[in-house]
């Protein structure tokens, strides 16, 4: 599986929906220098975090791949089972 740049696909995603770093950051809980970060790459985001951004700007797919076929990769299978996982704990603590 390749890497992936998340930090530019953050960036780009936030930018074509005109939503500034400020609001975003709001939007996140988090401040807009860590935000900023996150873009620059010299941080990466916490998963619950990377999960609630990308569903905010519609980036699931970029970000953790969407299964193509039926065959499914187990990596990709293991990471949406996980991205389940922390979803549900964390509409637990909601």
């Amino acid at each position: 599986m390749s890497e992936v740049d998340i930090g530019k696909i953050i960036k780009r995603a936030r930018m074509d929906k005109k939503i500034s770093q400020r609001l975003l950051a709001k939007e996140l809980g988090i401040t807009p220098a860590a935000l900023s970060a996150w873009e620059t790459n010299r941080r990466h985001p916490p998963a619950h975090k990377l999960i609630k951004v990308a569903k905010i700007l519609d980036i699931v797919n970029e970000l953790f791949g969407e299964p193509k076929s039926k065959s499914i990769d187990t990596e990709i299978q293991k990471l949406w089972k996980a991205i389940k996982k922390i979803e549900k704990q964390l509409a637990s603590k909601v």
